[in-house]
């Protein structure tokens, strides 16, 4: 009977520690972890600063902890943020994470809001498309006007799963290419555009996928 209960515990501690971290980011908590996290900060100036942070969904900004404050950084001051073991960089003054890399760049995948599916009729949220926009949008934004962590983690059960989107990114020596098929070849430089259009069309690059995108860089440079 005893090693049935203990059985039984572990089951419920680990389903609990399951929840928590599948748990999606929702209005109330628009947020890429599930909290702050130890991070460490390095400048564009140079140098490193050690806070506990977050990646803000609404703008894709840092938010850090100061006290019992949540601050937004500036992110023209910073170069990268590493947090849990991934790198997010500042990209055109948005946080994306690096998800491939190699010598001469790397390919960036920016995780927004998908508002073309926050504001369809119904839903989730059940409420009319007149409605929901401003209702999750309210939320969205609150977030950035409460400054005190507690009460944000208080607040944290109180929304909807907040749909979200990918968008890949391949960035080479300081250019940024977005991984759309006819927009990245219209920013390809003209001496590059015939062979880059070769490559792509041989290769079969898929533009949703970091480990094609990657085979991009070296054309690039």
């Amino acid at each position: 009977m005893a090693k049935r209960k203990i059985l039984f515990l572990f089951t419920c501690f680990f389903a609990a520690i399951s929840a928590v971290l599948a748990q999606e980011p929702t209005t109330t908590w628009p947020y890429i972890f599930n909290d702050f996290q130890s991070s460490t900060i390095y400048l564009r100036a140079g140098g490193k600063m050690e806070y506990t942070a977050n990646i803000h969904l609404g703008n894709s900004t840092l938010h850090y902890i100061d006290g019992n404050d949540v601050k937004e950084s500036k992110s023209k001051d910073i170069l990268l943020v590493s947090i849990a073991d991934r790198k997010f960089m500042s990209v055109n003054g948005k946080f994306m994470e690096i998800v491939a890399e190699q010598d001469g760049g790397f390919v960036a995948k920016l995780r927004v809001i998908d508002f073309t599916r926050l504001n369809e009729t119904g839903g989730a949220y059940g409420a009319s498309s007149n409605t929901l926009s401003t209702k999750a949008l309210t939320s969205i934004e609150g977030i950035g006007s409460v400054t005190n962590h507690a009460l944000q983690v208080a607040n944290k059960e109180n929304g909807k799963e907040l749909p979200l989107k990918s968008e890949y990114y391949i960035v080479v020596a300081g250019s940024v290419y977005p991984a759309d098929k006819s927009l990245f070849l219209d920013l390809v430089p003209a001496d590059k555009k015939q062979s880059v259009k070769e490559f792509v069309k041989k290769n079969k690059i898929r533009w949703s996928k970091p480990e094609d995108l990657i085979k991009l860089i070296d054309l690039l440079k």
